[in-house]
């Protein structure tokens, strides 16, 4: 089977998940029976949700590299700062497993500000709530305004919110909840009007591997509803209503060491106009993988390979919009936010990261390209973009995915001349 997979995908490693351990322990031991599952260091997180990553349970035989492999699994929920196992024999011959945690915090508000050299300026809150429940349910909120200096906008205002079940009703779904509103103050030629945009979104993925959550094969699917309209004496016509509906194939198998990752994952996905429902054509086609490799001696040295691109086709009708941009602190890093925007585009990188003293610091070496194609704005429409930067990235461990990056990035093609840069995630 691996060997008819495309030529790119082996060359990041991607195949299918192993298969599961056999009843044999295969040189480790015999297999042993365990009596009690227990869990220790859990304020928050209910047992349900640990039980859900475990491929055995009370009463089966396991091997010692399934404890160790279950240790792992609840790690790789990202929910906890450090997973340790014991194993105590009883009189009968059979174990008890206990799994000590320590928890993150899973409540973080964010005050946001913004800034560029570009004479842009913004300014908001997000909050970001993990393991609501101690279910492992997420909710993300963000709200931010801008003053833009740009050709078409003066400022925009957008609220954002997210809401992920994972495990939906104890199944292998996933649910996830979006919701958006945009008010811009658009600027075309002469004319001032507001361009308001609310948006709502559904998705599930279901897992098609019986392995923990969010790792092995997926397939998901999702309906997205949109409605544009435009306000004010000089407005042009409203963009009307979308129904999108989009279907996906992923692939997961990264896992956790606190501050370092190793693995690897990969999605592909299209989307297109729901008919009868739209007052426009949209179309989309996406894909993305990444790797991670420890390399070397050191712990959380690794080097990330990242690659992805997306073309998109259609949209409002008399309307220009660029879908993808290049160019900021989330991607080519040299460059100016939005140096180059179009209906296709390309992106690579190559990430370089060691420790500095203390695990949670290390040092950044990346070197980025990417182009983009099919802009409504000539100039915008870029060759091929290279930018290398160096700078450092934290990692929060207080916190479920925070890290913090700043460095400086100079571009090797065309560009400005070296720029600072500085992002976060969560």
């Amino acid at each position: 089977m691996i060997r008819r997979l495309p030529c790119w995908l082996l060359l990041f490693g991607l195949g299918w998940p192993p298969a599961g351990a056999t009843a044999a322990c295969d040189g480790d031991g015999e297999p042993v029976r365990i009596e009690r599952i227990a869990f220790e260091g859990n304020e928050v997180t209910q047992r349900i949700t640990f039980l859900r990553e475990l491929e055995f349970g009370e009463g089966d035989l396991v091997c010692p590299r399934d404890i160790e492999l279950a240790r792992q699994a609840i790690l790789d929920l990202r929910l906890f700062r450090s997973v340790t196992s014991d194993v105590a024999t009883l009189p009968s011959g059979s174990i008890v497993v206990t799994y000590t945690v320590r928890e993150r915090w899973y409540l973080l508000p964010i005050p946001r500000v913004d800034a560029s050299s570009d004479a842009d300026f913004g300014y908001g809150v997000s909050l970001f709530w993990n393991n609501i429940g101690g279910l492992n349910h997420r909710l993300s909120v963000s709200g931010v305004r801008r003053e833009l200096e740009e050709r078409t906008l003066d400022n925009e205002t957008i609220i954002d919110a997210r809401y992920d079940w994972r495990r939906f009703l104890g199944s292998r779904n996933n649910l996830s909840l979006t919701a958006r509103n945009s008010n811009e103050a658009a600027v075309a030629g002469e004319r001032r009007y507001e361009d308001l945009s609310t948006s709502l979104g559904i998705g599930l993925s279901r897992q098609l591997t019986r392995r923990q959550t969010g790792q092995g094969w997926s397939l998901s699917t999702s309906l997205y509803w949109q409605h544009g309209r435009n306000e004010g004496v000089e407005a042009p016509p409203d963009e009307g209503v979308l129904t999108l509906a989009s279907v996906g194939l992923g692939y997961r198998d990264v896992h956790s060491s606190v501050y370092s990752e190793r693995g690897i994952s990969a999605s592909v996905a299209v989307s297109a106009q729901v008919p009868g429902v739209s007052d426009y054509n949209q179309s989309a086609l996406s894909g993305r993988i990444a790797r991670y490799l420890p390399v070397g001696e050191r712990a959380h040295q690794s080097v990330h390979l990242h690659a992805q691109g997306a073309t998109y086709h259609g949209g409002p009708q008399g309307r220009r919009s660029d879908a993808y941009e290049l160019g900021g602190a989330g991607n080519l890093r040299g460059y100016e936010d939005e140096f180059a925007e179009g209906d296709t585009y390309w992106y690579a990188a190559a990430e370089y990261l060691r420790p500095l003293y203390w695990d949670w610091l290390r040092g950044l070496v990346v070197l980025e390209a990417g182009q983009v194609h099919r802009a409504n704005f000539p100039e915008r429409e870029k060759d091929l973009m290279l930018s290398l930067g160096v700078g450092l990235r934290m990692r929060l461990t207080w916190f479920v995915d925070a890290e913090v990056e700043i460095g400086v990035a100079y571009p090797l093609l065309d560009g400005d001349g070296a720029r600072g840069f500085f992002g976060g995630s969560s």
